[in-house]
This record gives structure tokens, C-alpha cells and sequence, in this order.
């Protein structure tokens, strides 16, 4: 009886010192509405913040953050989206927003004081933004259906805008 609650003690002393050290101050929101939608946040480090909200059926939404103060915020409302963003280091946002049905976005940054954005509305669209170093920024926004964009950023102090319209 001892022993096992002295290796009850030990296990949960190690787990809640693990889950502090990786996750101190890290959140995360979740909200699912319709069927057959599925989500994945895995965050390490300090301060990093997820949002994710989706309403329709069979979307997929997976985040990955490590690092300091990074954030994501990700919306769909139709039905079949997904989106997927991976962030490494500090102080990292992107946004990503997806209205309609069978629409794809992927963000991925390493570095600090990167920026994405993404808004997709209509159908089929993929957009696929990618950046790496410092202080970059993006955009993106299509309208309409069928178009596909992917930008990628290397470097320091980039801008980058596309948008295409039509329907």
C-alpha cells in the first residue's frame, strides 16, 4: 500500500511538472458544430494561443505551434475544408478564414514576427502560404471557385498580396 502510493505521488509529480513546463500559459478554443469534423492542436512553449471554429460537416483542422507567443486563429463554415498551419518560434499569427466547400489552406512559419492571413470564399480553392526568417507578412484572399495560389517567403522583411476574383 505504501509503495504504490509513493509511485502515485512520483507519477503525478513528474506528469503535473511536465505539463507545466511544456504548456505554461499556452490556450487553446475549439468549436465544432456540424458532424464528421475533426480537429488537432498540439502546442510547446510559452504563451502561444489557438482558436479554431468550424460549422459544417467533414472539415479537418490541424494546428501546430512551438515556440513563444504564437497565435492562430482558424475558421470554415462550409462543408469538406480543411486547413492546416505549423508555427516554430516567436510571436508568429496567422489567421485563415474558408466560407464555402472543398477549400484547402496551409500555413507554415519558422521564425519571429511572421504574419499569414489566407480568407478563402466560394469553392475549390487551395491556398498554400509558407515563410521563413523575420518580420514577413502575406495576405491572400480568393474569390469564387477553383483557384489555386502558393507563396513562399524566405528571408527578412517581405510583403507579399495576392488576390484573384471571379466566380
Amino acid at each position: 500500500m505504501k509503495r504504490t502510493l509513493i509511485a502515485a505521488s512520483a507519477l503525478a509529480a513528474l506528469v503535473a511538472f511536465g505539463a507545466t513546463e511544456a504548456s505554461a500559459g499556452n490556450g487553446a478554443v475549439i468549436q465544432q458544430f456540424g458532424r464528421a469534423n475533426s480537429t488537432s492542436a498540439l502546442q510547446t512553449g510559452h504563451k502561444n494561443r489557438i482558436v479554431m471554429q468550424q460549422n459544417g460537416r467533414g472539415q479537418f483542422v490541424k494546428a501546430v505551434q512551438y515556440g513563444l507567443r504564437n497565435y492562430m486563429h482558424a475558421t470554415q463554415q462550409g462543408n469538406r475544408n480543411a486547413i492546416l498551419t505549423d508555427q516554430y518560434g516567436v510571436n508568429n499569427y496567422a489567421a485563415i478564414g474558408q466560407d464555402g466547400k472543398f477549400l484547402s489552406a496551409s500555413a507554415v512559419q519558422t521564425g519571429a514576427n511572421n504574419v499569414v492571413g489566407i480568407a478563402q470564399i466560394g469553392k475549390g480553392h487551395t491556398a498554400s502560404a509558407e515563410q521563413s526568417g523575420s518580420n514577413n507578412a502575406l495576405g491572400i484572399i480568393q474569390i469564387g471557385k477553383n483557384q489555386n495560389v502558393q507563396t513562399y517567403q524566405g528571408g527578412n522583411g517581405n510583403v507579399s498580396l495576392v488576390i484573384q476574383a471571379g466566380f
